[in-house]
């Protein structure tokens, strides 16, 4: 059921139903504070992802609100991966230059936290882009085969 939360979110943040949108991310994470152990590590995620909801419908300064609660808290537990999607979407709230990164011609190499973070800031980048559906699912198919 929360895999179901989080589509619909998906679903309304592409159709730009902002409460709707919003609704469902919150039904998400709270399923998901509620269903255990993992629950500590999660704040700082879901702040994030109303950081990134907020960048969607460019409401920049509750953004950047979010994500300084999520810094704050991914410092608190220590959650590096979560940091590194921080500096991704500050970045891309600061202006900065929206690149795509080069892919690895080794097929075995495991991409460090900070390509698939750049990935990631690539495919949103693409999709706020209005890039077809088609090319979006082709970089992933090149970047995650």
């Amino acid at each position: 059921i929360q895999q179901a939360e989080f589509l619909q979110y998906l679903n309304y943040l592409s159709v730009k139903e902002y409460n709707l949108a919003k609704k469902h991310l919150h039904q998400y994470f709270t399923m998901m504070l509620n269903s255990g152990d993992e629950s500590k590590n999660i704040r700082p995620f879901s702040a994030l992802s109303l950081a990134a909801m907020h960048t969607m419908f460019q409401h920049n300064d509750l953004a950047m609100q979010y994500l300084k609660e999520s810094i704050h808290l991914g410092q608190l537990l220590g959650e590096e991966s979560c940091l590194s999607h921080c500096i991704a979407w500050t970045s891309y709230l600061q202006g900065a230059p929206v690149t795509r990164p080069t892919l690895s011609k080794d097929s075995d190499a495991v991409p460090s936290e900070l390509e698939i973070v750049g990935h990631i800031h690539t495919l949103e980048s693409m999709c706020k882009g209005g890039e077809k559906p088609a090319d979006v699912l082709k970089y992933m198919s090149v970047i995650a085969p």
